[in-house]
């Protein structure tokens, strides 16, 4: 039988491995390396970025990612307030986060910046 010092451990637990994820997704995004972020998602992961469809499976969201970040000279995104909420097994959970990024664009030299919430399902 679980305690309440489990469950605890259990959440804490979970709560740091996403926050890891996110790092190192956004760590090689940053690198401009689409391989070494999506390698933390699922091999079947779904996905819609900034592309205005959803998508099926990791190597398609390397894909698109680069496509999204050859407009960039460089990035720097930055992940908090993450919300992690794990299902009635504790082998899924449900992730709340927010992300400010910058971002220099290729062709003008300008700054672009993004206010985004992100939210996502996690298995553990």
């Amino acid at each position: 039988m679980a305690t309440n010092m489990d469950t605890a451990l259990q959440e804490m637990l979970a709560h740091h491995q996403i926050e890891q994820a996110f790092c190192r997704y956004f760590d090689g995004v940053d690198a401009n390396d689409p391989p070494r972020a999506v390698a933390v998602m699922a091999e079947d992961v779904e996905f819609e970025i900034m592309i205005g469809k959803r998508k099926q499976g990791r190597d398609r969201f390397a894909r698109s990612l680069q496509r999204v970040l050859d407009r960039y000279e460089r990035t720097s995104h930055h992940v908090g307030n993450i919300r992690t909420t794990l299902g009635p097994s504790g082998e899924d959970a449900d992730v709340l986060a927010y992300v400010y990024a910058y971002h220099r664009m290729k062709d003008t030299g300008e700054p672009w910046h993004l206010w985004a919430r992100m939210h996502d399902q996690f298995k553990l």
